[in-house]
């Protein structure tokens, strides 16, 4: 992984809906495979003739299905149509998606814990397989996960960087197998922070651009509004393709100076912190860990409310702000 900011275009490769076509590829099913559905052992790859099973036939029919909406939709004009239509191929793909998830889960009629657990490690097999990726050592692989890899192009041109995406697709595919690499997304500028955190500027088919945040801690909810708005500023001028990386430096401290000036005068509301309880609080271990359940606790007992599991707790760290003034106070008192 090589993390940091990169301002030539960044290629998103992904394995087209892994988990459903490993499904497929290697005909796994409940009723192809022996197993025991609470075993912790990984099931075994059904071997020789065995016939198709359920889940693989089920699978691509759905498949199968939604590439028929997708193509109808790619022809549609009328944009209530479209609107229909893509919703029904996103449907099409959340249930071929789901499959692999009623295996694993507990509740499931289908639950099969050894069956999920093949799905998994033929996940890793495919990921990591050299005869799949020894030939990209000539590109720049700056990520790679489970179902997609990372590739920087060192290039701006757009048509150069498809002839690298399709390039690189053939290399990895194989035509006899279902498991299939494809280029899904071109970053105009991207910050990789680490395993599945990053911020991007991806570009659109109508080559406008549109801000791309995953794993961020400022798309959480239990971040105050102040910590969000401060943090989204920060992540823009980062991204903006205008600036060169010395511009986004004096933009940002620029950003943070202001901040920091206007602080004492900030509406308190913008401070106001929102996470919810997942159990009673009543029930929670140490409060002193988790601030939210401390201000329940202390709001129950005090008769002002009436917190249950679910609810949302607002608060602010009240001893934050109080170091934070008598640093500036401090820092003031040191300028004079």
């Amino acid at each position: 992984m090589h993390l940091g900011l990169y301002d030539t275009l960044v290629l998103l490769l992904d394995f087209n809906s892994l988990y459903p076509s490993i499904i497929q590829q290697f005909n796994i099913c409940f009723t192809t495979i022996r197993y025991d559905k609470n075993s912790d052992c990984i099931a075994e790859t059904p071997q020789g003739a065995v016939c198709r099973g359920i889940l693989p036939t089920e699978i691509e029919h759905l498949v199968t299905q939604r590439q028929r909406k997708k193509r109808l939709l790619a022809k549609e004009n009328d944009p209530e149509k479209k609107k229909q239509l893509d919703i029904e191929q996103k449907a099409l793909k959340l249930t071929a998606n789901s499959m692999f998830g009623c295996l694993g889960f507990v509740q499931s009629r289908f639950y099969a814990k050894p069956i999920a657990a093949l799905v998994t490690a033929k996940g890793r097999e495919v990921s990591g397989s050299p005869n799949r990726f020894n030939n990209l050592s000539k590109f720049k692989v700056i990520y790679g996960d489970t179902d997609s890899i990372m590739v920087s192009t060192g290039d701006r041109d757009m048509n150069r960087a498809a002839r690298i995406a399709k390039e690189i697709t053939e290399l990895v595919n194989d035509k006899k197998s279902k498991i299939e690499l494809k280029h899904e997304a071109t970053f105009r500028r991207m910050l990789l922070l680490n395993k599945k955190k990053y911020a991007a500027l991806a570009i659109q088919e109508n080559g406008e651009t549109k801000k791309e945040l995953k794993g961020l801690d400022i798309v959480r909810r239990d971040w105050s509004m102040i910590a969000k708005t401060v943090g989204s500023d920060v992540v823009d001028a980062i991204l903006n393709p205008d600036l060169s990386r010395e511009d986004i430096v004096v933009e940002v401290s620029k950003l943070l100076s202001s901040v920091t000036n206007d602080i004492e005068t900030t509406d308190l509301g913008k401070f106001v912190i929102s996470k919810s309880l997942t159990r009673d609080p009543s029930q929670y271990g140490n409060e002193q860990q988790q601030s939210h359940v401390a201000v329940a606790r202390r709001m129950n007992e005090s008769g002002k409310q009436s917190y249950k599991k679910g609810d949302i707790v607002e608060y602010v760290i009240c001893e934050v702000w109080t170091t934070f003034a008598v640093c500036r106070t401090i820092i003031q008192q040191k300028r004079r």
